[in-house]
């Protein structure tokens, strides 16, 4: 575990501290740019969706907060405290989970 999901794991919630605070994340793969300058905040106990269009970065920016892409632009804080979640595993032990979309699991 990275120090970094080790103190977000292990850390007291205090009240109005995003678990989880992203702000101006921007991921490029080559020259695709699939997120441009997106913030985003996970207070303790909060669910959210994502919905919108194919194509509109809903994939990559889950995979950003589930460590799945541990490089992109922006600044990350866990639990009020500049880190980057390194891994799939630094999130879940921070407490970060994620439900896969997978639709091959249902017949046409």
């Amino acid at each position: 575990m990275s120090n970094e999901a080790e103190v977000a794991a292990t850390a007291v919630p205090l009240a109005g501290v995003p678990r989880l605070r992203m702000e101006g994340i921007s991921k490029s793969f080559g020259g695709v740019v699939a997120l441009r300058d997106v913030d985003f905040e996970l207070l303790e106990g909060q669910v959210h969706g994502l919905v919108g269009e194919n194509g509109a970065g809903k994939s990559t920016c889950m995979k950003i907060i589930a460590g799945v892409h541990t490089t992109f632009t922006g600044r990350s804080l866990l639990v009020g405290l500049e880190g980057r979640v390194h891994s799939a595993r630094d999130a879940l032990d921070a407490g970060i989970g994620m439900v896969h979309q997978e639709l091959s699991i249902f017949r046409d």
